[in-house]
């Protein structure tokens, strides 16, 4: 009996299944060419997870009673809770009540309720909390100064730093006003 336009079933045929091995390759090249694949997803996964951890957000605490002396670099955000003289660059430097920072520090942002004593350079926001101290060469882009915070020393903003730069003129480019 006929039925209408439907597709006859085929079977699997050698053509169609995949094989182990195809019978004109050698076994062993076939087995270390396996371990190399094996090898390769390994380091992809390596450095897979790396990039994983590098886009992650790298903190450092420093916690109440520590003291600390040094460099640091690469880290995002830096909590003082306890002593710390040091230089540092970073995203985001917070100075809790029980903190004190003395030193070099450059950030996008800073969050002072404890102690800071040195150079601070902050290219993006300045928070000073009421309990806050803040002394030294400070140098801010914006600032925010809550009732019972203080700043002393030579504090400037960003661009009064700018207008203030020296202009230096290349004395081997001709001027370019003079005819």
């Amino acid at each position: 009996m006929f039925r209408g336009n439907r597709q006859p079933r085929h079977k699997e045929t050698e053509m169609t299944r995949p094989s182990a091995t195809p019978p004109n390759v050698n076994p062993v090249m076939v087995s270390q060419l396996k371990k190399i694949d094996r090898h390769a997803e390994d380091i992809q996964e390596h450095e897979e997870a790396e990039s994983k951890t590098d886009n992650q957000h790298r903190k450092l605490t420093v916690g109440p009673g520590i003291r600390l002396k040094g460099e640091i670099t690469d880290c995002d955000t830096l909590v003082v809770e306890g002593h710390v003289e040091l230089s540092a660059k970073s995203r985001l430097i917070e100075i809790a009540e029980t903190g004190t920072v003395i030193g070099d520090i450059e950030v996008k942002t800073a969050d002072v309720s404890g102690h800071f004593d040195g150079n601070l350079n902050v290219n993006e926001r300045l928070t000073i909390r009421s309990t806050g101290r803040v002394s030294g060469k400070i140098r801010y882009n914006t600032i925010e100064i809550e009732i019972g915070g203080r700043i002393s020393g030579n504090v400037e903003t960003e661009e009064d730093a700018k207008d203030r730069s020296p202009v230096v003129k290349d004395v081997n480019k001709p001027d370019s006003m003079a005819s």
